[in-house]
């Protein structure tokens, strides 16, 4: 058995090739987590651009939840190389895909008159998706357990840099900028029927245009659209706690779906959702 475990490949450990890059080997100190994962290292998009990786501005260390990590990048537009954001993580394979959300409202923004939502929008660049092969250990798992395992995918954004909305210092600033945010998520959910879900201080965010400060509301990947899916796609609780639901909090036993639990041929098995 140590044999075989010794034996497997990267793809059977469950590592995606696209981000199978060189191991850096500087850690925090004290804490064993790598700092810039993919720091220097180039990655090809599928519409023929690259990325060349920058530092890691977060990461996801949690089992629960969908491993987020974000990170600064350079990549070529319009012949410049243009400083970016590039956000990739596992959600469940049932969710809507973040770009489309974006899409959908920059798109009614656009047709029905309301452009100044764009403003408080992300402005998303690139987006995909990958899928693991029939090698990979989700793959595996998915085929045993059927519907009980969610089956996760790659999904990767590339979006224009947005400057966190902590750096602010002054009042009118800050009150243009929460202001903005505001109608921004109530035009979503009253226009376009999309309920962000996901509203704290990290996903609010701010840009300049011609030196004036407009507030982003950011991160759509919990995002619904009222009008299209039920409220909820994934067997995972996850959310921002003084945003959540108060019996989601209290004490007692876990809420269902924390956990994804199966059984099959008298093996049960607890597995994290991003596993």
């Amino acid at each position: 058995m140590l044999q075989g475990v010794a034996d497997l490949t990267e793809n059977q450990w469950g590592y995606y090739p696209l981000l199978n890059q060189p191991r850096p080997t500087k850690l925090y100190p004290g804490q064993g987590v790598l700092t810039h994962p993919l720091a220097d290292s180039v990655i090809a998009l599928n519409n023929g651009r690259s990325l060349i990786m920058g530092e890691t501005i977060f990461q996801s260390h949690g089992i629960i939840g969908r491993g987020t990590c974000v990170s600064r990048a350079k990549m070529e537009v319009m012949g410049e190389q243009k400083d970016v954001i590039v956000k990739w993580s596992w959600p469940a394979k049932t969710t809507t895909l973040e770009a489309d959300l974006v899409k959908i409202a920059t798109d009614l923004a656009t047709s029905s008159g309301d452009s100044w939502v764009l403003n408080h929008l992300p402005n998303i660049l690139h987006a995909e998706q990958k899928e693991f092969d029939e090698d990979s250990p989700q793959h595996h798992l998915s085929e045993h357990f059927g519907e009980v395992y969610e089956l996760r995918v790659l999904r990767l954004v590339v979006q224009e840099r947005l400057r966190p909305i902590t750096e602010l210092t002054t009042a009118d600033e800050l009150r243009e900028a929460f202001h903005g945010i505001f109608k921004c998520y109530r035009w979503l959910y009253e226009n376009a029927r999309i309920m962000h879900r996901d509203i704290s201080r990290n996903n609010l965010m701010y840009r300049r245009i011609d030196g004036k400060v407009y507030g982003v509301l950011n991160d759509f990947d919990l995002s619904a659209h009222l009008d299209k899916e039920s409220p909820s796609t994934s067997k995972q609780r996850t959310g921002t706690e003084p945003y959540m639901a108060i019996d989601l909090l209290v004490n007692g036993p876990p809420p269902p779906g924390r956990w994804s639990h199966a059984s099959k041929g008298g093996l049960s098995i607890f597995f994290p959702s991003w596993y």
